[in-house]
């Protein structure tokens, strides 16, 4: 009886050393593919610089996970750019200086006071730095997001499969919630598509227009300590 059990427990550790000296097998594998496929990576022209290797050794190249960061990513961009869509929307009678003009201004409020009232809110201090903040929130998302995943490749820099899988990660994830949004809003579509698009470049164009004005505040800065300078060498002169 006693050796009936012996053999039984002999067979049964017998069996799991078999499934474990297997599943070394499939670790030693895979991380001999891997290490192929790191030493295939780093032995690129554009891997020679150290820093270039760091960074890379510190991302992801799992095309589904690529997908996965740059769909959510894609999300986030839409909303950002509908909101500026809608921004712009309301801050229009401003931008054309209606509401600089009394009488354009009060002939708003007549005909449009809803607009008329939107025009004014999207001027107080509180609404702007609200917008201010949740844009760089979602900035600083995305900037976290991709930081994680490899970098963006281009049609000029596929050169094996490992790169066409980067590509399509990316350009398919981008792409994921226009898509479903294509198909899955019927007639809307299109009225979406084109406000995320709208607004995208309106965003765009505040952001190289708020810059062009930093850039004027700085050399007007600049300007006067120069001159502050200059009058106080002349006068101790």
């Amino acid at each position: 009886m006693l050796n009936t059990k012996h053999l039984r427990e002999a067979k049964q550790g017998k069996a799991l050393l078999a499934k474990l000296g297997k599943k070394r097998d499939e670790i030693l594998s895979l991380y001999e593919g891997k290490v192929e496929d790191l030493n295939e990576m780093m032995l690129k022209p554009e891997y020679k610089n150290l820093d270039v290797r760091l960074d890379y050794l510190t991302r992801n190249f799992n095309p589904i996970a690529i997908y996965s960061e740059n769909a959510k990513v894609g999300a986030a961009n839409a909303g950002v750019a509908l909101s500026d869509f809608s921004h712009m929307v309301l801050n229009m009678p401003n931008d054309v200086g209606i509401e600089e003009n009394p009488y354009a201004s009060k002939a708003l409020s007549i005909i449009s006071p809803i607009s008329s009232l939107a025009a004014k809110f999207v001027k107080t201090q509180p609404y702007q730095e609200n917008r201010e903040e949740m844009k760089a929130q979602v900035k600083n998302y995305v900037n976290q997001t991709m930081q994680g995943i490899a970098h963006a490749q281009t049609l000029s820099d596929l050169k094996d499969g490992s790169d066409w899988g980067r590509y399509f990660g990316t350009m398919l994830g981008s792409q994921t919630l226009n898509t479903a949004i294509m198909f899955g809003t019927g007639g809307a579509a299109l009225p979406i598509l084109t406000a995320q698009a709208m607004g995208s470049k309106y965003g765009e164009l505040e952001a190289e227009n708020k810059e062009k004005k930093e850039e004027i505040q700085i050399l007007q800065m600049l300007r006067l300590e120069f001159f502050t300078f200059s009058s106080i060498y002349n006068g101790h002169g």
